[in-house]
């Protein structure tokens, strides 16, 4: 056995120490963690009892583990490892005690990036050349003619340039950009709002989006293309993705140039634009703006709502990101009914369904639970069925035969849940009664995936999964199937806005609410809980005395969890705390939130009571389009209280229930992207430099006009708009005079953010809305 007093050569200790070491534990990198001790324990005091010293320095070990590893997973297994090596010393008796570690909380992946990508690029010449950039803008293009934006693709190509120098930094910006729609912009032609320079920037397939800040300067090429542009497409940018990659290389060599730099490639200036960003943005705001965590945004109004204050005064126009047309600028182009439905041949599968009344109550009682006896009498139908059905005899009706016989197999498989059943039959379903003359066993892939493409993106990915399981289901059966590519099969799907439970709507809808629902939504709110978790609670579930907490039973999945109720303000925690109290003294360990006749809540009526109220305020209704708030809306309020109290996204997960951390960022912290875009707007560089002035030259190269049409736009909005005037300054005036000098103290300039508000008052005119 080993001798518990360790050597007085250290040599010999770390001898001892790594020779109790096995060769073989439970995990990977026992190396990697032999490696790390030779290196840490030699500087360890080791020439007395190791119990003594282990346990004062055990944390220099525990340090060096986690410098080596960035990774949380490979943190947790080198945790284990270590318990596990603590353990064999300890039974050696080499020391006494077995130490624990704290793993540091799991966050977003770090928005950082390598080195070597910037390959001996230095991060000064590339802020030397974002500074050219803005000059040679400002100063009308004089310093580099070769790059002077001449006709509508050059500007657009300008237009892409300071879009990814202001923080389009994801992946794939070009992909990005293409995929960049009109509607994608708050207010841009609406003169009534208070200008926010917000863009909506889509990710990849259309999969959410994010509110992006944009300078003065790229508003102010935006607003130029749409000018230059006149009768706008759907799309900002008109192109290929070779075509605006190849634009971009040319424009950014020639800046580079020009700007006395080394050449740069636009895959460099992501990495640059991302490093930069990291002096003010937190790893988790740049994982969202770089589109590492999937995201539901805000809608509009709340965002102009945060952005000044107060609510707008005038509904935002922002048009639909799906198609991102603005009527008032194509009103040439056709519009097409596509919502129209045929329904001669929806009709043939509802006479197939209805032919038996009994059938179809059968498969409604399949998709609520798993009767025996309906079992056996769907079986039975469908045995005289195929008597008497042949493959071209009638096709609805033998494709509803097949579906049958598909549920009834899905009834054998327990994984399956009864409500799962029912949202595949209507899956499927769905794309039969898009196709009636089509035998079920001969949808083929190209067949599939035009139908997809008609459906919202969570159908489709539910009809893409059913679909599967269907296809599988036949080709045990004996039927030809066509070979389908699932991988093949592309369903995009695009996050809608989400409206978020601000605390005057939530004050509001409370002052509607009878007191049982009253005492429930609170409870949701300061707890995070779901409606049925509330009405599940018992007043035995509180421990109100030392620190405060509740126990949630049984929740999602089974699952128990504890919520830390210290958390919670002052003033919150004493009213909980009395309500329980007088609870527990009225009715026992009973249910804390019951009604009038002292009955416990019912999840259904609370969630329909709550949205009634939420009706009753304008937060509810059709005509929000998806927007409308639900009892669960409280929950996610909560998240972001915690959110901004503790700044740890695990901890938010584990005080409400979620497995994963990205699920309490991409469905429950919205406002986020809109911290993001806050943040931004402190960026320090040139492109946000606010008091910019631009000579007339300047403006009419980028709309594509002279300066004296110029001058008669800026007399037409002066003489319609007194209040706001557009002056016009000469370069004798100009703050940076000292520096002008022969045709740029002679020029007259007006500033960026007047040439915006031109702008948009000549857009207005062009649409009538």
């Amino acid at each position: 056995m080993i001798e518990s007093q360790l050597p007085c050569d250290p040599t010999g200790a770390v001898s001892i120490l790594l020779s109790a070491i096995p060769t073989r534990l439970s995990r990977p990198g026992v190396k990697t963690l032999k490696r790390i001790l030779n290196e840490v324990l030699p500087s360890l005091p080791l020439a007395h009892n190791a119990k003594d010293i282990i346990n004062i320095d055990w944390n220099r070990i525990w340090k060096a583990c986690l410098d080596s590893s960035p990774s949380y997973r490979t943190r947790q297994r080198f945790k284990a490892l270590l318990v596990e090596i603590a353990e064999r010393w300890h039974e050696a008796k080499l020391i006494a005690d077995i130490p624990d570690f704290a793993v540091p909380p799991q966050h977003q992946r770090r928005g950082v990036l390598s080195v070597s990508k910037l390959q001996g690029y230095r991060y000064s010449d590339y802020r030397q050349l974002i500074a050219f950039i803005v000059q040679i803008i400002i100063t009308g293009f004089e310093q580099c003619p070769s790059v002077t934006p001449k006709n509508v693709s050059e500007l657009s190509t300008w237009l892409a340039l300071l879009l990814i120098c202001s923080g389009v930094c994801q992946h794939a910006p070009l992909e990005s950009l293409l995929g960049l729609k009109w509607g994608d912009v708050l207010a841009l032609f609406d003169p009534n709002v208070e200008l926010i320079p917000l863009i909506r920037l889509p990710r990849r397939k259309r999969r959410g989006y994010m509110w992006l800040r944009l300078s003065i300067l790229v508003w102010l090429f935006l607003l130029a293309l749409a000018f230059r542009q006149k009768r706008l497409t759907e799309f900002v940018f008109d192109r290929s993705d070779k075509q605006l990659d190849e634009k971009l290389r040319q424009l950014l060599e020639r800046l580079c140039e020009r700007a006395g730099a080394p050449s740069l490639r636009p895959s460099q200036l992501i990495h640059f634009v991302r490093l930069d960003l990291l002096q003010i943005l937190p790893n988790l705001n740049l994982a969202v703006l770089t589109g590492q965590i999937p995201f539901a945004p805000m809608p509009a109004d709340q965002v102009y709502e945060q952005q000044t204050g107060k609510p707008p005064t005038e509904s935002l126009r922002v048009w639909d990101s799906g198609n991102g047309l603005m009527p008032a600028l194509v009103d040439d182009c056709e519009v097409i009914d596509s919502a129209a439905d045929d329904t001669t041949l929806w009709s043939m599968y509802d006479e197939a369904l209805t032919e038996n009344a009994v059938l179809t109550s059968h498969l409604e009682s399949l998709f609520h639970s798993t009767p025996h006896r309906v079992v056996k009498q769907l079986e039975k139908w469908c045995n005289e069925q195929d008597e008497q059905l042949s493959m071209g005899s009638n096709v609805p009706r033998f494709n509803v035969l097949w579906l049958v016989q598909w549920l009834l197999d899905m009834t054998r498989d327990r994984a399956i849940k009864p409500p799962s059943r029912g949202a595949y039959w209507a899956a499927v379903l769905r794309v039969l009664r898009l196709y009636p003359v089509i035998v079920v066993n001969q949808v083929d892939q190209n067949l599939l995936q035009e139908a997809l493409e008609f459906l919202p993106g969570q159908t489709a990915k539910l009809t893409k999964t059913a679909w599967k399981r269907l296809a599988n289901f036949l080709k045990r059966s004996g039927l030809a199937v066509p070979d389908i590519q699932w991988r093949r099969i592309k369903v995009s799907v695009t996050s809608q806005p989400v409206r978020i439970l601000d605390e005057r709507t939530f004050n509001e809808t409370l002052n509607l609410l009878a007191r049982p629902f009253r005492r429930a939504l609170r409870a949701g709110r300061w707890l995070g809980l779901r409606v049925s978790e509330v009405c599940k609670l018992r007043c035995d579930d509180f421990d109100l005395t030392g620190i405060p907490y509740v126990i949630v039973p049984c929740s999602k999945r089974g699952r128990s969890r504890r919520i830390s109720l210290d958390s919670l303000p002052g003033e919150r925690l004493d009213t909980l705390r009395q309500y329980i109290e007088h609870q527990r003294k009225k009715f026992g360990a009973d249910a804390p939130f019951i009604d009038d006749q002292g009955e416990p809540l019912d999840p259904e009526q609370v969630s329909s009571e709550v949205g009634s109220a939420f009706e009753r305020i304008g937060k509810r209704g059709k005509q929000l389009e998806g927007l409308s708030l639900v009892f669960h809306a409280a929950r996610k309020g909560r998240a972001f209280e915690l959110y901004e109290k503790e700044g740890d996204v695990r901890h938010v997960s584990l005080e409400l229930g979620h497995a994963l951390p990205v699920t309490t960022v991409g469905s429950y912290l919205h406002p986020l992207d809109l911290q993001t875009a806050c943040l931004m707007a402190k960026w320090d560089t040139p492109l946000n430099t606010e008091p910019l002035h631009l000579p007339l030259t300047a403006l009419a190269i980028l709309l594509g006009v002279d300066r004296s049409r110029i001058r008669q736009l800026i007399k037409e909005y002066s003489n319609a708009e007194r209040e706001k005037k557009v002056y016009v300054i000469s370069g004798k005036s100009m703050p940076n005079k000292d520096q002008l000098s022969g045709a740029a103290l002679r020029a007259h300039y007006l500033t960026v953010s007047d040439a915006i508000r031109l702008l948009v008052n000549v857009l207005c005119k062009q649409c009538v809305i």
